[in-house]
């Protein structure tokens, strides 16, 4: 009995070894609920395997989104103001009430530069804007001191009839800290 049980344990593991060596990239990944993950949409030139799509003039509604987004969501000061301009992938199921608390799936970044902040945009067509920003820390801020100058991806999207921030990112997320509330 032993032995059959052995045998039933090893042909079972090879299937599975032989299947995930050989099924290994060709299916399509399962819907993840990480909000870190850009989302692959039809307007996203950056995506693998599609082209990129004509390059328009950005729409000045969609950096004061962006802007806005950046002075209330990121350092956690206004947050009612925020949750307004903040799209659905970004909110990530997020109440309004618990949008308030600070408990925000935005990461949180102590920046000196928020007003200020150049938009270095990388693709601008009339559905999506997606720019680099770069933020700057302050000295006593609590952020990594190599890491006090950090790019953060931002995109905002035209939906349902106005610019809402859907996807914020740093580039390198090593050494910030994600609740500005905990040490």
């Amino acid at each position: 009995m032993l032995m059959f049980i052995s045998g039933a344990v090893l042909v079972i593991g090879v299937c599975i070894f032989l299947g995930t060596l050989f099924l290994r990239g060709t299916a399509q990944p399962a819907a993840s609920s990480n909000i870190g993950t850009h989302r692959a949409t039809d307007t996203n030139p950056f995506q693998n395997g599609t082209k990129p799509l004509p390059h328009v003039k950005p729409a000045p509604a969609a950096f004061r989104a962006a802007r806005t987004f950046l002075e209330t969501a990121v350092p956690r000061k206004n947050l009612a103001a925020s949750y307004d301009i903040v799209g659905p992938f970004l909110k990530g199921g997020t109440t309004r009430a618990q949008w308030l608390s600070g408990a925000i799936p935005v990461t949180y970044f102590p920046a000196t530069n928020l007003k200020t902040v150049k938009f270095d945009v990388k693709s601008s067509t009339r559905k999506a804007l997606f720019m680099i920003v770069g933020l700057v820390a302050g000295k006593n801020s609590g952020v990594v001191p190599g890491l006090r100058s950090l790019g953060f991806q931002l995109e905002v999207d035209h939906l349902h009839g106005r610019w809402l921030v859907n996807y914020f990112m740093p580039d390198n997320p090593n050494g910030v800290r994600a609740n500005p509330y905990t040490n």
